[in-house]
């Protein structure tokens, strides 16, 4: 997605209510099974592959061909493996930032690669300034925030932040897990909702994960195909 332009961020939500939503989301987190992301897991091993891919597309369809000199951001960051990948790239990692909500996912990618620039922050005012950074990234956040002015008021930190020719890289949900209540889809109406202004290059990448999951470990080839 490419922003625009910012627009207003307005004060509808009370302090209490960010802070029990950040609390939920800490919570799940920390209940959440790091297995999944083992390299044993195909499904995992495969929708990386595939975002990796799609994203190189996407950079290059909108002019990016190094990204030595790209400020670049990743919203809730993790452990920071995505932005290890964009160092492995070519991205300089003094041009790299990362923030998340979690304290124990922040220490660690300050371990694993101190040089990238790490931040502990909720969203809800991203500690940078207008317009700093060439792509602004996200994955899988969205869909892990329940409250809806909690996800406008992270949309539009990051429509600040972001070059007004800057790149919004999302990957995300569309529909609901039916076996996980903790998070929620977002469809392409309520993205376009979230960053009004946008210009939107947009495609589908990888099958819903519990159809994924049943799949790519009896058959390989047929979850590729699908």
């Amino acid at each position: 997605m490419e922003p625009l332009e910012s627009v207003p961020i307005e004060q509808e939500t009370s302090p209490s209510a960010f802070n029990n939503e950040r609390e939920r989301i800490l919570k799940v987190y920390a209940e959440r099974d790091e297995g999944d992301y083992a390299f044993s897991d195909l499904w995992s091993l495969r929708i990386a592959h595939q975002r990796q891919t799609a994203l190189a597309h996407k950079l290059r369809r909108h002019g990016l061909r190094t990204l030595a000199d790209t400020q670049v951001l990743d919203v809730g960051c993790g452990d920071g493996r995505f932005l290890r990948l964009l160092n492995h790239w070519g991205a300089n990692p003094i041009n790299l930032h990362g923030c998340d909500i979690n304290k124990e996912r922040i220490s660690i990618a300050k371990e694993l690669h101190p040089q990238i620039q790490w931040s502990l922050t909720d969203g809800a005012t991203l500690p940078y300034n207008d317009k700093e950074f060439g792509i602004v990234c996200q994955s899988t956040v969205f869909t892990s925030i329940l409250s809806l002015e909690m996800k406008k008021r992270l949309a539009a930190e990051m429509m600040r932040v972001c070059k007004s020719n800057g790149l919004i890289a999302w990957f995300d949900f569309r529909y609901d897990n039916p076996w996980n209540k903790a998070v929620r889809g977002v469809s392409q109406r309520e993205l376009r909702e979230l960053f009004p202004g946008c210009q939107f290059d947009l495609s589908s990448v990888g099958l819903l994960p519990p159809l994924a999951r049943s799949i790519v470990h009896r058959s390989p080839l047929l979850a590729g195909l699908l």
